[in-house]
Parts: structure tokens; C-alpha cells; sequence
């Protein structure tokens, strides 16, 4: 005899007791538990709603004998600690910043002190992607090398870059041509595909 779902009888178990659907929704609310971070915070929410329950098992993660509070627990590639909570997988020093009353909404957490693994309160501020990516080139932090693709951000000798001609003269490619113009690239792009008002492609 054929095992039947639990939650509908006309449907055949597929797996666990269940049908194919009631299968997949249980386990697509299983997938579902582990959020990373919520761009509104949630997830911190809910783990400081239950901070008694873990609170010890945080700390006893962190090294505290030098200026940086190092997380010995286990860290992401690149070097951030991460802490598992309330069926949840958090940054260990976004955690932190939210016991000390950091901003839950805050897009980024930055180490004051440039170290991926440090949790010290002292050495985190809330502030923006901007923000960031100001401290990381005012640190000299932000170097774009061949190998990372410098040689794609040079307009001027991309290696899909077009020359053509406007009606200004010629230029390497039409986002440069778009630039001195002062037109969207798209559009100059378009100009030069239509050949209109002087513009077309050289090659």
C-alpha cells in the first residue's frame, strides 16, 4: 500500500511523510532560517532579543589581550569573524556593534583600526558604503592592480573600446566622447550605431 501525506491523504509521500509540496515548503522554510544580514536589521533584532541565551558563548570568542580584540571563532575568507545565533549565521563585529547600541540599520560597520577580525566596541563605527570606500582610498587601502582588472577601467585602451567619430572630432571610445559631450554613454552609442548628426564608428 502506498504511504499517504500526513496533511493530504490523496497525495503520495514523496519524502518524511509528506507530498511533494508540503516537502518543499517545509523545506524552503528551512532554507529561509539562515537570513545573513537584512538590509532593516531584523535578524540583530532578534538575536539580542535572546542575548542571555548567548551572550557568554559570544565573549568567550574574543581575545582581549592586545589593542584589538581578536574573534578566535570561526571567520569568512576574509577574515571577519562570524557567530551562529537563533538558527542565524551573524558578523561577529556587527553583533558586537549592536550590543553597544549601534545603528541596526547602519549599511556598514568599519574597523577604525583596519583589522577584519578585531571586535573591540572601540574600534567600530556605523556608516555608510560611501563612507567606506572613502577610508579604505584615504588609507591608500583601494589599489586597483592589473590583475583585479585595472586595465578594464582604462577607457582609453579597453580591450572592447571602439574609436569614433563626433562631431567634435575622434575619440577612442564613446563613453570618453559621451563624457567630454556631456551625453550618456547609451547614447552616444546610439548616435554613432545610427550614424547621425556626425557621429559613427571607426572600426
Amino acid at each position: 500500500m502506498t504511504a499517504r501525506c500526513s496533511n493530504h491523504p490523496d497525495k503520495p509521500v514523496m519524502a518524511k511523510g509528506l507530498c511533494a509540496a508540503c516537502y518543499m515548503r517545509q523545506h524552503r522554510a528551512k532554507k529561509s532560517t539562515y537570513v545573513g544580514r537584512r538590509p532593516n536589521g531584523a535578524n540583530y533584532d532578534v538575536a539580542l532579543a535572546a542575548k542571555a541565551d548567548w551572550v557568554d558563548r559570544f565573549y568567550a570568542k574574543i581575545d582581549r589581550s592586545g589593542d584589538c580584540h581578536v574573534w578566535t571563532g570561526q571567520k569568512t575568507n576574509a577574515g571577519y569573524g562570524v557567530f551562529y545565533v537563533a538558527n542565524m549565521t551573524l558578523l561577529a563585529h556587527r553583533l558586537m556593534r549592536a550590543i553597544n547600541g549601534g545603528n541596526l540599520l547602519a549599511p556598514v560597520v568599519m574597523h577604525t583600526c583596519d583589522n577584519p577580525s578585531c571586535v573591540n566596541p572601540a574600534h567600530l563605527q556605523d556608516g555608510t558604503y560611501a563612507d567606506n570606500m572613502a577610508d579604505m582610498d584615504a588609507k591608500g587601502r583601494r589599489n586597483v592592480t592589473e590583475k583585479s582588472g585595472a586595465h578594464l577601467k582604462d577607457r582609453q585602451n579597453h580591450p572592447k573600446a571602439r574609436r569614433v567619430m563626433t562631431p567634435v572630432g575622434e575619440f577612442a571610445s564613446a563613453s570618453l566622447a559621451a563624457d567630454t559631450l556631456g551625453i550618456s554613454r547609451r547614447y552616444a552609442q546610439r548616435l554613432a550605431s545610427d550614424c547621425r548628426n556626425g557621429w559613427k564608428w571607426l572600426d
